[in-house]
Formats: structure tokens, sequence, C-alpha cells
């Protein structure tokens, strides 16, 4: 291979690092931007999972279900129910499939629970918890029933540990490019500059290469 083929080379592996540099930054800026849109696809997908996806009862044999297991966790961990609250299990496919009469109006995991599997929730007053989400008003709480949307309970987590998150972006951009990308980047423009010096100073190396 020729020097010049190598100046080359090079040359394109550094108009690729710097791309990639500038890429990562367009899209922090774009996040930043658009924010908001973000948080209206995360509602729109949690409503969706909530309503068509979340489907495990007494009756379907579906335990194993990624998207009610997911639910399940994010119910107990956070404390929180649906969405936005617990009325919006009242339309999901979920509640088309319990038991006529059953009083059953949220998921187990939707209450306070007295163990910690997500597959087998155990409500600490499965009564009073129904009762509670029957009867579920806005902002009031409950002993037995988790009362707030999940989507808040992310929001809020997200809010209260926001430097811990910008801290840990930083971190491993700083990882990525600084010590990655632009140690590259400054390593194959040596390398260039060290090939243009070569190819001055012995102008016939090339023609030797070719031959």
């Amino acid at each position: 291979m020729s020097m010049s083929c190598d100046f080359s080379l090079l040359r394109q592996y550094a108009l690729l690092v710097f791309i990639i540099f500038a890429a990562e930054i367009v899209l922090g800026i774009l996040v930043a931007i658009y924010k908001d849109d973000l948080k209206g696809d995360l509602v729109s997908m949690m409503r969706r999972q909530v309503l068509f996806e979340y489907n495990t009862t007494a009756s379907i044999a579906n335990r194993t279900n990624r998207i009610t297991t997911t639910w399940n966790n994010m119910q107990m961990k956070l404390e929180c129910c649906g969405t936005l609250g617990p009325p919006n299990y009242r339309y999901s496919t979920w509640y088309n499939h319990t038991p006529g009469n059953s009083g059953i109006w949220v998921p187990m995991s939707c209450c306070v629970l007295k163990n910690s599997d997500p597959d087998d929730p155990q409500p600490l007053n499965f009564e009073q918890c129904q009762v509670d989400a029957f009867q579920y008003k806005h902002a009031v709480e409950s002993q037995f029933l988790h009362t707030r949307g999940c989507y808040w309970q992310l929001l809020w987590l997200a809010e209260t540990n926001k430097w811990i998150f910008i801290g840990v972006i930083i971190g491993c951009a700083a990882v990525q490019i600084v010590v990655f990308q632009l140690i590259a980047f400054v390593f194959s423009c040596c390398m260039m500059s060290c090939l243009r010096k070569k190819q001055t100073e012995y102008p016939w190396y090339d023609e030797e290469e070719d031959e």
C-alpha cells in the first residue's frame, strides 16, 4: 500500500471521528429541545401498555408476560398505579378479563403489599384496596392503595435524581469522547502530518512502491 493511500485512509478516519463527535453534541441538543415531546411519547407508550398489554389476572395463565412483570415491579417499587392513576385500568384488556362483579378494579401490584413478588403480589388488605380504587379521587391518600400514577412517579424520580443522571451522562460522554475520540482524532492528525512530511522529504518513495 502506498504512502498516499495511508494518508487518505487516515484522513477518512479523522473525518469519521469528527462526524461522530459532532453527532453526539447535536443529539444532546435535540434531547434538550424536544424533552416535552419525549414526555408525551412516554405517556402514550405507558397508556398503550396498560390498556392493551397488561393482562395478568387470576383467570389468565400469563404470569410470565414481560410487560406485566415490568409493570408489577414498577408499581411495587415506585408505589404507583397505572399511567396517571388507578382509573387507567378500567378500560383495559386486563379489566375486561376479570370475572364479572368480582370487585377487582386494579391489579394486586397497585395495592400496598405484604410481599415483594411481582408474579404473585399479596395485598395487605385486598378488599379495602379495591374499595379505595373504586372510590378513587385525584390526590386522595390511601393506606392500602397506591394512588399516584407511575408517570408522575417516574418524573419525580428523574427530577429528584437529575444531577446524578447528568453526572453519569457527562462522565460517560467524557470517557467516550475525550479519552477515546479526541485522542484518536489528534493521533490521526499527527500521523497525517508525519506522512505529509515524509512525502515532502522522500517524494520518490511512492513511485518505488507503485513499481
